[in-house]
Parts: C-alpha cells; sequence; structure tokens
C-alpha cells in the first residue's frame, strides 16, 4: 500500500453516550451526528447509533459511531456491549 493510499484511509472512533432515562442522550446524539432536532423522542430500547463524518486537518477523515445507549436498566445494571 503507498503512502497516498494509507494518507487516505478514514480513522474510526466510538462515541458511547450512557446516562438515566429521559435525560436527552438521543436528544444531544442526534443534534450532534444529523444536524437535526425533534421535540418529541421514543424511549430508546437497547441501542441506536449513528455515523458522522468528518474532515480534520492534515487531510485525516475521521468516521465518529454515536453509540445512543437506551437509559433503562436489567435487574439494577446498565449493560454495554462493546463490538469492537
Amino acid at each position: 500500500m503507498s503512502d497516498s493510499e494509507e494518507d487516505s484511509q478514514d480513522k474510526q472512533l466510538k462515541i458511547v453516550v450512557v446516562g438515566d432515562g429521559a435525560c436527552g442522550k438521543t436528544s444531544l446524539a442526534t443534534r450532534f451526528a444529523q444536524e437535526a432536532f425533534g421535540k418529541q423522542y421514543k424511549q430508546t430500547i437497547g441501542l441506536d447509533f449513528f455515523l458522522k463524518r468528518i474532515s480534520l486537518p492534515g487531510n485525516l477523515n475521521v468516521t465518529l459511531q454515536v453509540w445512543d445507549i437506551g437509559g433503562q436498566t436489567l435487574g439494577g445494571k446498565i449493560f454495554i456491549i462493546d463490538s469492537a
């Protein structure tokens, strides 16, 4: 692989948004990733995720995975599943 191909590869970062139910996690994730804002949302069951591609100085392209984890608890614990 040449240097130019390595420079053009996207980097990926995962951002996980966690918190109590109905505290605004989905609003925050939607506003950031989709540049949209709604007045009403349904409760997130399990998880939802969004992608946001950004360009940084130095010709670096980054894909952000924004994971919106539902605020419900199972047996008093919040479970986070890491796919990496």
